[in-house]
C-alpha cells in the first residue's frame, strides 16, 4: 500500500490491518524498517505461512521495490503521480490487482484521468477501460450504516457545517471533480512546494532567525502567525500557530513570546490588528511593521507569493487546512480591470487566513535588509472524507 505520506501509511498498519489480524485470530510480526539501498521508510505485516503487507510512502523509488497487489491511497494528491502509476506497472504484471482509492482533487492530473475513463466523472464510460470502477459519496455511506471510530453514526448535516466551503463539501465529500480554474494556488502547485521537513507544529522555543507574517482576528476568523526561515534563497515553514476567539491582551501576551526567536514580523492592520502593531511597535521597533489589506497591497503579496511558489523556493506543510485555505483564495476582475483577492468566510475554519499569513511572512523575509538569512508549520487533523475507488477487473 503507497500513501501520500508517511503518517498515512503508518495509520494503514495499525487502525485497518492490526484490527483485522486480531479479529481473525492470526499470528503476524509487526515491524518497521527501511528499504535496503535507500532512505525509504516502511512499516511492515509478516504472517506465518510468509504472505506480508508493506505499506510505504508514496514515490517512484517504493514503487519498484516490491511486486504484488497494490493499493494506491489518496492517488489524487500524490506527488509524482504519473511517475508512482508508471513505476507500478512492472509490480503487477504477473497478474497482481491494482485499486486506485481517492477523494476526487480537481480536474487535474492522474486520477482524474482515471476516473473519467471509468465514468466516475461525468458518467461517460471509455469502451477500452478495463477498471471496475466504484463511488462512495457521504450519503452512500450514512445509508451504508458509515459510524466513527466510537460506533456512533455520521451525520451528514453536522459534516456539511464543518466544511470551510460549498467546493470543499462537494469534492471532499461529495466525490465531485471541481474545475480549479479560479483558484489562485492550484492543487498542483500547492503539492509541487510540500515537504515533510516542514513542521507542522508551533516553532520549537529555541527557535531564531524566523520571519513572521500575522494574519489578525478576534472572533469571525482565524489570528494565524506563520514563521518561516530563509536557507538561502529557499523559504522553509518552522511553525504556525492558530487562534480562535481569543482576547486582545492574550493574543498580544502571547505573541511576545515569540518575539525572541523573530528577526522580522509583519502584522495585519486592520481592525484590532492596528492596536496590536502599534503596541509591538513600541517594545519591538526594530522587528515590528504593519501591512494594510488594501486591494493593490493584496495583490502585491498573492503575486509575489506564487512567483515563489512557482519557482520552487517553498517548503509548506502537507496539512489539509493550510490547502484548503491556500486553495480558497480566488482571482477576480472588477469592470476597471482591477484585480480582487478573497475568499468566503467560514466561521470555524476562517477566511483563508493561513495564506495570507503566508504572503506576509514571504514579504517580511524578502524585503528585510540585507544579510537577514533565516525557516515554517501548522497542525489540524485530517477531517473524514468519502472515497471513490477504482480497481483493475
Amino acid at each position: 500500500m503507497l500513501s501520500k505520506k508517511e503518517e498515512l501509511a503508518k495509520e494503514f498498519i495499525s487502525e485497518a490491518v492490526a484490527p483485522h489480524v486480531r479479529a481473525a485470530g492470526v499470528i503476524a510480526n509487526y515491524c518497521g524498517g527501511i528499504i535496503p539501498g535507500s532512505s525509504i521508510k516502511k512499516q511492515e505485516v509478516e504472517f506465518g505461512n510468509g504472505s506480508r503487507i508493506i505499506a510505504l510512502t508514496s514515490n517512484p523509488d517504493s514503487a519498484r521495490s516490491y511486486e504484488g497487489d497494490v493499493i494506491l491511497d489518496e492517488f489524487g494528491f500524490h506527488q509524482d503521480a504519473r511517475k508512482v502509476y508508471e513505476a507500478i506497472e512492472p509490480s503487477i504484471t504477473r497478474g497482481y490487482n491494482l485499486e486506485v482509492i481517492s477523494t476526487p482533487n480537481g480536474q487535474q492530473e492522474e486520477f482524474h484521468r482515471l476516473a473519467r475513463a471509468a465514468g466516475l466523472v461525468d458518467g461517460t464510460r471509455d469502451p477500452n477501460c478495463q477498471w471496475s470502477a466504484h463511488k462512495t459519496d457521504i450519503h452512500g455511506a450514512v445509508k451504508q450504516g458509515c459510524c466513527d471510530r466510537y460506533g456512533k453514526p455520521l451525520d451528514a448535516a453536522k459534516i456539511r457545517a464543518g466544511c470551510l466551503d460549498e467546493e470543499m463539501w462537494l469534492q471532499e465529500y461529495c466525490c465531485q471533480f471541481l474545475s480549479i480554474g479560479s483558484q489562485w494556488i492550484s492543487p498542483e502547485l500547492f503539492r509541487k512546494n510540500v515537504s515533510a521537513e516542514a513542521s507542522s507544529e508551533p516553532p520549537p522555543p529555541n527557535s531564531t532567525n524566523l520571519y513572521c507574517g500575522w494574519d489578525v482576528a478576534r472572533s469571525r476568523d482565524l489570528s494565524v502567525l506563520w514563521f518561516l526561515e530563509l536557507v538561502g534563497d529557499v523559504s522553509w515553514t518552522r511553525g504556525v500557530v492558530c487562534w480562535h476567539n481569543i482576547p486582545t491582551p492574550e493574543q498580544i501576551s502571547m505573541a511576545r513570546a515569540f518575539m525572541p526567536m523573530v528577526r522580522r514580523m509583519s502584522i495585519d492592520t486592520g481592525s484590532m490588528g492596528l492596536t496590536i502593531c502599534e503596541l509591538l511597535q513600541k517594545e519591538f521597533p526594530s522587528k515590528v511593521e504593519g501591512v494594510q489589506f488594501s486591494l493593490s497591497n493584496k495583490e502585491a503579496m498573492a503575486v509575489y507569493a506564487k512567483r515563489r511558489m512557482e519557482e520552487g523556493k517553498v517548503r509548506i506543510p502537507d496539512d489539509d487546512i493550510i490547502r484548503y485555505s491556500f486553495s480558497a483564495v480566488k482571482r477576480s476582475v472588477n469592470a476597471v480591470g482591477n484585480s480582487r483577492f478573497d475568499a468566503a468566510h467560514d466561521q470555524q475554519h476562517g477566511h483563508a487566513d493561513h495564506w495570507w499569513a503566508f504572503c506576509m511572512a514571504e514579504m517580511s523575509a524578502q524585503t528585510a535588509p540585507q544579510g537577514d538569512m533565516a525557516g515554517v508549520g501548522v497542525g489540524i487533523g485530517r477531517p473524514i472524507t468519502a472515497g471513490l475507488m477504482t480497481e483493475v477487473i
